[in-house]
C-alpha cells in the first residue's frame, strides 16, 4: 500500500474519531442564531425650529414701557408660554436680545437694552430654566423695527432667539 494513501486514511479516520460525539452539538440544518437580546430603543432628538417655538409661545417678543425694563403682565404671560416650551426642549440654548427706541443717547439705550434682556433672562431662570442655556445681549437702538405707522413702541422690546 502506498504510504500517502495510508497516511490520508489514518488522518481521515483520526479526524472522524476526534469529531465523534461532537455532531450532537451542531444543527445539521444550518447555523444556530444567537439568542435574541431585547431591543434597545434609541430616540433621535426631535428636530425643532423657530416656527415650532412661535407656534407654542405665540410670539418671541415682549414689549416694554418707555424707559422701563420691568415686565408688565402681558410680557409675563408671553414669557410664561415661552418658558413652558423651553422647559420641554432642554437641549436648546437661546439668547435674549434687548432693544430700545432712539429717544435717548446711544449709550443709555445700550444699557437700557441690557437691563431689558436681563429682566427676561431672570424670568426664565426663576421659571426653572438653566442659566447656562441663556445669553443676554443688548442692541440698544441699533436694530429698530420699522412700523408702517411710525410707532416706535415696537422698538422697546426683548426678543427670544433660539440657537438651533
Amino acid at each position: 500500500m502506498n504510504l500517502k494513501i495510508l497516511a490520508t486514511c489514518l488522518l481521515g479516520s483520526g479526524l472522524l474519531v476526534g469529531c465523534a460525539g461532537g455532531f450532537d452539538d451542531f444543527d445539521v440544518a444550518g447555523p444556530v442564531a444567537p439568542p435574541s437580546k431585547p431591543a434597545v430603543r434609541t430616540y433621535a432628538p426631535a428636530i425643532v425650529s423657530e416656527s415650532d417655538f412661535l407656534a407654542a409661545a405665540g410670539t418671541n417678543t415682549v414689549f416694554f414701557d418707555t424707559d422701563k425694563a420691568s415686565l408688565n403682565p402681558q410680557a409675563r404671560d408671553v414669557l410664561d408660554r415661552q418658558a413652558r416650551w423651553l422647559m420641554t426642549h432642554r437641549d436648546i440654548a437661546f439668547r435674549v436680545e434687548g432693544h430700545c427706541d432712539e429717544r435717548a443717547t446711544p449709550g443709555y439705550n445700550l444699557e437700557l437694552g441690557r437691563r431689558r434682556a436681563e429682566a427676561v433672562k431672570a424670568f426664565f431662570v426663576d421659571s426653572g430654566i438653566s442659566e447656562d442655556r441663556i445669553t443676554a445681549v443688548s442692541f440698544g437702538e441699533e436694530s429698530p423695527v420699522i412700523d408702517e405707522n411710525g410707532d416706535v413702541q415696537i422698538n422697546r422690546r426683548a426678543v427670544t432667539v433660539l440657537s438651533i
